[in-house]
């Protein structure tokens, strides 16, 4: 009985442990004369006299030769190889070792991927620089469980599109990258720096990307992220939200955090609206909460100087906080042009700097004659810092809610919140646009069109008392914690304080804007990617200067903490 047992313990071992001891180090050295295919390799002498494993001349040679879970590790230089295309049959199985795949620079080297403008406009490149490029809204062409660390990506774009990233579906996880200049002369197919589509449980932190999308221009189709939603908002809102539809994939779970953005036209985007909740209670298909966790959060990131705008944050659920945005034409479009409303999305603690548009709107539009013309939604502790006033179809001011144009009925607000948001310097007294009807902040508070409580600051320009800590680097995105508000309230003690409207464990902060007081490391540590060393030398987990550190990545990252890199025995 006692040997059976053995040997049921022995064969569980075998099965368990097989993907990791099958999974190999792959390499990727241009400096070699050809490929090694017999496993002697050697990383220090970069030729065929050692056993460290496989070793290839181009990543795409790597990335056919390799089998599902292995490494590739690319030592330094710029490999130019035009598009290089992952196939679908490399496709992971989960984030276990063993089950993903990873590809970065080798340690302390660094790799360039530049496409030089050469990728053709055929399927599945489109432009793109890596990737598996495919225009589907199922899940029949998707990547999986793929890496991306610690390497540059530029180049992707052609006339009419382009990306340095095209794949779809995911779960990905993109960790100090730098991803720079990939562009295309015109935004018709949404030329971005990485994109896909139906995004879910994706990851993308410590991330540099500077001019993406198109050099010149606003046309807000170029993005330096772009994800695409499912394509099925009028069935969804008329029938309900079907999880199981395999024809028609959502934007679901995604996490983009502690990346700076750098120049170009859209920083963050949803392409095409997402939603999770139908639109029709009289067909029995009316506000549904079910999907209210599938929300992409997208937290404590830099924007600096978008040509259109900062942030898309067009679905359902989506969560959208602790963001900077500074030098942007526009701050965060919650829909980014007329359309229906997107349901229960909630910002808060945004730093908006000084923007020439909208820092912050909620666009709303009888797109269904079955919708009901009620609005939900919540803005919470944001700063606006000379918020605009604009002239497009509407007068638009700071924050703006609802937004119909000059006439017609007015959106039910009644389940709409807005409290603890600080208008500072604005450019008019009139801060606050609910519909067509501008109010300033006292007479916002007095208003009861929104769902109490109705807390706003509103205050001029004081040089004893400055909004910021400093002039340069870091600390002209910090606010001052002793900021005041008015009546004794501060910046540091004058948020909300209360837990998030319907995200379990979420606590929506006790301080104003973007930093907190007591922690706020991450701001100059976010600017520090922009070094390419910094990027280099990223180690596993959370650096230290998140926000919160290492207990901060439990609570919001969906994936297990990342591992670092660690060579692997080959068979």
């Amino acid at each position: 009985m006692k040997k059976v047992s053995f040997c049921i313990v022995v064969l569980f071992s075998v099965l368990f442990f097989s993907s990791y001891l099958y999974a190999a180090n792959i390499y990727v050295d241009k400096t070699l004369s050809g490929n090694i295919t017999n496993g002697s390799y050697s990383t220090s002498n970069r030729d065929n006299s050692g056993s460290d494993g496989d070793a290839y001349t181009t990543v795409q040679a790597a990335i056919n030769a390799m089998k599902p879970g292995d490494h590739i590790l690319m030592r330094g230089g710029t490999y130019r190889e035009g598009h290089i295309d992952i196939p679908l049959s490399k496709n992971g199985t989960s984030w276990k070792e063993g089950d993903y795949n990873k590809l970065s620079s080798y340690p302390g080297e660094w790799a360039i991927l530049d496409a030089q403008y050469t990728a053709r406009d055929k399927e599945p490149v489109y432009g793109a620089t890596l990737g598996h490029a495919v225009y589907d809204d199922s899940n029949a062409f998707d990547l999986k469980y793929w890496w991306f660390e610690r390497f540059e990506i530029t180049g992707g774009g052609n006339s009419v599109g382009g990306a340095g990233f095209f794949g779809g579906g995911g779960p990905f996880k993109f960790r100090y990258m730098y991803i720079h200049d990939n562009y295309s002369p015109s935004g018709g197919q949404n030329p971005a720096g990485i994109k896909g589509h139906h995004w879910h449980d994706s990851l993308v932190e410590y991330c540099y990307f500077n001019n993406n999308g198109m050099q010149t221009g606003t046309n807000n189709n170029a993005a330096n992220i772009a994800i695409y939603s499912d394509y099925n908002w009028s069935y969804t809102a008329k029938d309900g939200y079907d999880n199981n539809d395999k024809s028609h994939r959502p934007i679901a779970r995604n996490i983009i955090r502690y990346n700076y953005f750098k120049n170009g036209v859209v920083g963050f985007k949803h392409k095409g609206g997402q939603i999770f909740s139908g639109r029709n209670p009289s067909g029995g298909h009316g506000w549904d909460d079910t999907y209210d966790t599938y929300g992409d959060k997208i937290h404590h990131n830099i924007f600096d100087g978008m040509r259109a705008y900062a942030i898309g944050a067009n679905q359902d659920f989506a969560q959208v906080y602790n963001n900077i945005i500074i030098n942007c034409n526009k701050g965060i479009m919650i829909q980014y042009e007329p359309a229906y409303p997107f349901y229960k999305v909630v910002t808060y603690n945004n730093t908006i700097f000084k923007t020439n548009a909208e820092p912050l709107v909620r666009y709303v539009s009888d797109t269904f004659s079955f919708e009901p013309r009620d609005y939900y939604g919540w803005d919470f502790n944001n700063i606006f810092d000379q918020g605009s006033s604009y002239w497009s179809y509407y007068n638009a001011r700071s924050l703006n809610v609802a937004l119909v144009g000059s006439s017609g009925p007015m959106y039910n607000l009644s389940n709409y919140t807005a409290s603890n948001n600080y208008f500072y310097r604005p450019q008019s007294s009139e801060v606050i646009v609910l519909d067509n009807k501008t109010f300033s902040a006292s007479a916002f508070e007095d208003q009861t069109l929104t769902h109490s409580p109705r807390i706003a600051y509103q205050n001029a320009y004081v040089s004893s008392d400055p909004l910021v800590e400093g002039k340069t680097g870091a600390a002209r995105l910090i606010t001052r914690g002793a900021h005041s508000l008015g009546s004794g309230v501060t910046i540091s003690n004058g948020g909300i304080g209360i837990l998030h409207p319907y995200l379990a464990g979420v606590k929506i902060p006790s301080y104003v804007g973007a930093t907190n007081p007591d922690d706020h490391a991450w701001v100059a540590g976010v600017l520090g990617l922009a070094n390419v060393q910094n990027l280099m030398h990223g180690g596993e987990g959370a650096p230290d200067w998140v926000e919160g550190s290492s207990k901060a990545i439990g609570a919001a990252n969906p994936t297990p903490k990342p591992v670092g890199f660690s060579f692997k025995q080959n068979p």
